[in-house]
Order: C-alpha cells, then structure tokens, then sequence
C-alpha cells in the first residue's frame, strides 16, 4: 500500500489553500481541549476563515511556492493553521479574542498579502476596523457633503417657515385670529 499519493494530494490541496488566502496564521494549540478548538472553529466560519491541524511535514511540504513559505520555521509542535479567503481583520480579532480566554492557544505568526507577520502584527491587526466598519466610515464620508449641501439649500425654507410659526404664535398670544 502506498501512503505517499494521499500525502501528496493533500500537500497539493493545501498548497492551493495557502496560494487563494489572503492571510494565514499558525497557532500552537498544545493543551487547548477539544471542545474549545470546536468553539473556535464556530468562531472563524462567519469570519470567513477555516482551521485546520496538519502533520508539520506535510504543511512544510504545502507551502512551497506560495508567499507562506515564510511560515516555514513556525510548523514545529502542534500546530494550527487558520486561512482567511477575504478580510484578514475579523479572523485575527476572532483568534486575539481566543488567545485572551485560553492560557494554552497561542499565535506564533503568519502572513498576510505575503507579507510576515509577528504575534505582535496579528494583535495590531485585531485592533483594525473590520472591512464592513470601513466600508461604513467611508459611506459616512462620501454622503457628508451632500447632506451639507442638501441642508444649506433647505436653510432658507426652514427660516421662512420658523418665522412665519413665531409670527402666528405671537398674534394668537395676542388674543388675534
């Protein structure tokens, strides 16, 4: 029986993943329990990331040619790899947040648009807007002057109306009709 196709495969199936990631992190997850790695990777699902725990040799053998070939020093011991497909931020929030609650989970670094990053990076990361609070400020921003403008153009009506009410209130105060 040869186990070195299946093996293979998989380097090739990973290799992919790691070159369509916009970021991959790699955690050391030694005594963190099963049920909370669960927890986690309910977590990253809505974060638009996936985990998983592969032997360090078949990982090392993945990475070849892609931009993680930086991680290549960090695939000793057990070793988690989370892959983000868009945003980088909401999945290194999801893993600063579970680092805080576990004393076992810890970042040991990764890359993000082929660039290395620290532990110290990805908690920086975690700290940044997520794409859609982005998105948001900037909406915000490009409405601004539309909604200065729209309020200077209704200025004048907005006047008129407010004295005519003023001059209605003072004559009913009068006893007038």
């Amino acid at each position: 029986m040869n186990n070195i196709a299946p093996k293979e495969d998989l380097a090739r199936a990973l290799n992919e993943q790691f070159s369509g990631a916009h970021a991959a992190f790699v955690v050391s997850y030694q005594g963190t329990k099963c049920e909370e790695m669960k927890t986690l990777r309910k977590k990253l699902r809505p974060a638009g990331a996936t985990m998983s725990v592969i032997k360090n040799t078949i990982t090392r053998r993945a990475v070849q040619g892609t931009t993680a070939e930086k991680l290549d020093a960090l695939f000793v011991g057990p070793t988690a790899v989370i892959w983000a497909k868009d945003d980088p931020v909401t999945p290194a929030k999801v893993l600063s947040d579970f680092q805080k609650e576990s004393e076992t989970f810890k970042l040991k670094g990764g890359v993000v648009d082929g660039a290395l990053v620290k532990p110290s990076d990805i908690e920086a990361l975690a700290k940044l807007p997520s794409r859609e609070e982005l998105l948001s400020q900037l909406l915000a921003l490009i409405n601004a002057p539309a909604t200065r403008l729209l309020q200077t153009i209704n200025a004048p009506a907005s006047s008129l109306v407010r004295t005519l009410e003023a001059w209605r209130h003072k004559i009913e105060e009068k006893g007038g009709n």
